[in-house]
């Protein structure tokens, strides 16, 4: 069930006395917000051990996502999230003569593409570069925190910071590329665009929709760094009186077979088996 149902909020569950064995939720965001602050969370490491459940099968920055907000502990395993990708439009592109980004772009080249590619035609008004602020600083690629991991505050005045904000900001100053939405890239009137890969999924069955993705942009001293993994955890709650059953479950649902088949279906898998990699998106050809 999903967790925002009326009368299923995390509350109404606690008050019921109907706590779920397993509940998903956005490791990164929600450990604390939705599993600790309600006290559902319990540490699964005991189970991990008991039935030899191989975590080097995980992508390790996924399984760093779910330690990271555990507070040294393993209050989830991922299950389930999402990559970004640069999507752009080949024939605004080619309308303009301007050549296609390229894996490794910097975003100071991506800049000079969006100047290139922002234009007003007629009523058309085209956008070279769109990409949502809020995720590109919540998992932004220079591994900055938020939070000081010393004191109970903010942290977001270094430098890096700084450089972050800066460098997108640049883009939305170009006269007629402020930031919308990137959902409008269907649209056809957007250059470039970064959104998760989820996306690609709905766009292929836009036949008039000419397209293709390549990597994020990166910072000339990150240029390996893509955005920090947006996962969906698997929590077995605190009040759960089965468990190691509830472990069995979610160990079958990282078993190959099953992850396999989800990635048929365009579900991004933790696993780093190629075989699960190679199925990505395969049922959703048209």
């Amino acid at each position: 069930m999903q967790w925002d149902n009326p009368d299923r909020r995390y509350e109404d569950l606690i008050a019921a006395g109907t706590i779920p064995d397993i509940m998903l939720e956005d490791a990164r965001r929600n450990t604390y917000r939705s599993i600790r602050r309600n006290k559902l969370e319990w540490d699964m490491t005991e189970l991990v051990q008991k039935y030899n459940f191989d975590t080097g099968r995980l992508d390790p920055a996924w399984l760093r996502q779910s330690a990271g907000s555990s507070d040294g502990k393993l209050y989830s395993l991922p299950f389930e999230g999402s990559d970004y990708l640069l999507y752009y439009n080949k024939d605004i592109f080619n309308k303009f003569g301007v050549d296609y980004p390229k894996p490794g772009m910097t975003y100071d080249e991506a800049y000079e593409l969006a100047k290139k590619l922002t234009r007003q035609e007629g009523e058309m008004t085209y956008k070279g570069f769109q990409q949502h602020p809020a995720y590109y600083l919540t998992y932004n690629q220079l591994a900055e925190p938020a939070l000081d991991p010393e004191e109970d505050k903010a942290s977001m005045v270094s430098g890096k910071w700084v450089r972050m904000v800066d460098n997108l900001r640049r883009f939305y100053d170009i006269p007629g590329n402020q930031f919308t939405t990137v959902k409008d890239f269907p649209q056809g009137r957007i250059a470039m665009a970064v959104d998760v890969e989820e996306s690609m999924i709905g766009w292929m069955q836009n036949k008039d929709l000419n397209f293709d993705v390549t990597s994020v942009p990166v910072f000339p001293e990150a240029p390996e760094f893509k955005y920090q993994p947006y996962t969906v955890g698997a929590f077995i709650t605190n009040q759960s009186k089965k468990k190691d059953l509830a472990f069995q479950v979610i160990q079958y649902l990282l078993s190959d077979e099953v992850q396999i088949e989800r990635a048929k279906l365009g579900v991004s898998s933790p696993l780093i088996n190629p075989a699960v990699r190679q199925a990505y998106g395969q049922g959703c050809r048209s």
